[in-house]
């Protein structure tokens, strides 16, 4: 006489928040109870695989002062900051005012994208656009539009390649308009000799 292959056997039991399992019918049905049904499949898809990857759009134009966009972050910076300042990464953990005299005081990671007090957390600007009315750079060809961390006064975001023996000189990014920036800031420095 055959076994018969219609009625449920259990065969194992696993217990936790799946539930158990228990395999039933000659056709080896794999069954669950006490868990959550998984969610369907989604039946359609966007064209070329879009619901899947996603295009990052950036506004290069920020209509108001002291906006942007891009990989911002909430972090704690150690000294009162202001809008549009560029802040490099202490052994503290927290962000202060770069400044390219030194390289204890460098690479500028991170812009401003608000006044912080000290202590407390913040909006800051890893790469992306951002606009600081109060800037003025001047547009011109080629590497004229690059910008680098001052010498001289901690945070400052400047067009004026830092010059003195010991200076470190960093890329930050390029100005698109006299109040608009691309930050994404080189991590590679050179010292002047």
């Amino acid at each position: 006489m055959g076994q018969d292959n219609t009625v449920p056997r259990r065969i194992n039991r696993v217990e936790g928040a799946a539930g158990e399992v228990i395999l039933s019918g000659g056709a080896g049905v794999l069954e669950t109870w006490g868990a959550p049904a998984p969610a369907d499949h989604a039946t359609t898809h966007e064209s070329g695989g879009g619901d899947e990857t996603k295009n990052m759009e950036l506004d290069n134009a920020p209509g108001t002062n002291n906006t942007g966009g891009g990989f911002v972050t909430i972090d704690t910076v150690g000294e009162d900051v202001v809008a549009g300042q560029v802040l490099y990464l202490k052994a503290d953990g927290k962000y202060w005012e770069a400044l390219a005299d030194a390289a204890a005081t460098m690479p500028g990671k991170v812009l401003a994208m608000e006044a912080i007090s000290a202590d407390a957390a913040g909006k800051l600007l890893h790469i992306g656009y951002f606009r600081h009315d109060a800037w003025g750079f001047v547009l011109g060809n080629g590497t004229a539009n690059l910008l680098y961390v001052d010498n001289v006064t901690p945070g400052l975001v400047t067009q004026t390649i830092p010059g003195a023996a010991g200076n470190q000189v960093q890329v930050l990014g390029y100005c698109l308009t006299e109040d608009i920036i691309y930050f994404n800031p080189c991590l590679e420095i050179v010292e002047r000799a």
